[in-house]
Parts: C-alpha cells; structure tokens; sequence
C-alpha cells in the first residue's frame, strides 16, 4: 500500500514539473482572453456610461416637455387676459359713450339753452 502511495506521489511530482511545459503554449491564448474580459469590463463600464447618460437626455427631455407646457399655458392665460382686457376696454368705451350721450350731451344743451 505504500508503495503504491509513492508511486502517485511521484507520478504527481512528474506532473507538476511537466505543468510549466504544458501551461506555455496555452499562456498567449490566456494572455488575449484575459485583454478579452478587460476590454469586455470597459464595454460594459462604458454601456453604464451610455445609460446614464441617456437616463440624464430623458429627464432633460421630460423637463423640456413641462417646460414647453408652462409655455402653452403662459400663452393661454395671455389670450384669456388679452380677450379679458379687450372686452372690459369695449364695456368701459361704452360706457364712456353712454355717459357722453345721456349726461354730458343733455348738460350742454341745457347750457346753451
């Protein structure tokens, strides 16, 4: 039985010095995979890169977006102001004439009288 244990013993030993010859033709394929996963982790690290990027365009966007509606709803309130004003110009000329006709026009009249 110990016989047979030195005999795997030194059939491991014979192995392991033999791994050097063995791992060298293998060592430029390990060399490229290992520049394979690096530049696999900077494609990676620059998609993060893109996707923030786009997540920050998309709340940009989104703020262009209430932007542009503020916008609408400035120009709205200006149109209901512009047709306020106008309207309440129109009632106040009116009534302006009305006061000319009824009071004023009446006085002169009994002025020159």
């Amino acid at each position: 039985l110990l016989q047979f244990v030195f005999k795997g013993l030194n059939y491991l030993e014979n192995i392991a010095s033999h791994v050097d010859e063995l791992v060298k033709p293998i060592e430029p394929v390990l060399n490229l995979t290992r520049r394979g996963l690096d530049a696999l982790d900077r494609a990676v690290q620059f998609g993060e890169q893109v996707q923030t990027f786009l997540g920050q365009v998309e709340d940009f966007i989104t703020r262009m977006t209430d932007v542009n509606r503020l916008i609408d709803y400035v120009e709205s309130l200006k149109m209901r102001l512009t047709e306020f004003v106008d309207t309440k110009l129109g009632e106040i000329k009116a009534l302006c004439h009305k006061t000319v006709s009824h009071v004023i026009e009446p006085i002169q009249k009994v002025k020159k009288v």
